[in-house]
């Protein structure tokens, strides 16, 4: 069985919303190689690994770390998403409306992630969804995960979407962090200013050089991106 692990970032300008495609049976290894990185690092177990959290220090021990052990530590992350057999990533991005586009932007998910069953093994064509808690839209996403369930019972093919969804806690879930981290990194290489213009400064050299090296390298194999 597969899993997809669902989540969103956005700011004033893009809303993102994306998924981590993982056989069941790369997960726990999955989180023993998050968690040994956290420990190498000398960072505590329960730290939360989300890119707004890392990157802009909103929170212990991310505010007593400085911005060259922060991006260390995002460095080994990337590495190892790069390198661990597995883990793809479906990113859909869409200019920020005034409206909720989480759900809108799942239906174009959706799709992408019943491609990865064409290549699984007989046993391995159910795919169960994952979302990180909305309490205001919780049933919207349960019901958009009930029609994609619909439409490949209809379709009579040997794929099978298990259940109709399951709610997670990214406090808890390495998953859903995971998905985070690369959303919000993601939408950061998306809008990077490269070129001083009339209205201002180009972003830092080093941020574009890291994000450059984190989408256009080592993560590069991995993520497949629908611009809305």
């Amino acid at each position: 069985m597969k899993l997809l692990y669902l989540d969103e970032s956005y700011d004033t300008k893009y809303y993102c919303a994306g998924g981590m495609i993982i056989d069941d049976t790369k997960i726990r290894k999955f989180e023993e190689k998050i968690n040994k990185i956290i420990k190498k690092n000398n960072i505590p177990d329960d730290t939360e690994i989300h890119g707004d959290m890392m990157w802009n220090k909103r929170c212990s021990p991310w505010d007593s770390i400085g911005t060259d052990g922060v991006r260390k530590i995002l460095d080994e992350l990337v590495i190892f998403l790069s390198e661990y057999k597995g883990p793809k990533f479906i990113i859909a991005l869409v200019q920020k409306s005034s409206s909720d586009q989480y759900v809108s932007l799942l239906q174009k998910i959706y799709p992408e992630a019943k491609k990865s069953l064409n290549s699984a093994g007989s046993s391995n064509k159910q795919l169960l969804v994952v979302f990180d808690e909305r309490q205001d839209i919780n049933q919207d996403i349960f019901d958009s995960i009930k029609t994609f369930k619909d439409i490949v019972d209809k379709s009579k093919s040997n794929h099978a979407i298990v259940d109709y969804g399951y709610e997670g806690k990214s406090k808890f879930s390495r998953y859903l962090q995971t998905v985070d981290l690369v959303l919000y990194f993601y939408r950061k290489y998306y809008q990077l200013k490269r070129n001083p213009d009339l209205f201002g400064a180009a972003d830092d050299a080093r941020l574009i050089a890291m994000l450059d090296d984190m989408f256009e390298v080592k993560l590069k194999k991995k993520i497949k991106v629908i611009l809305v």
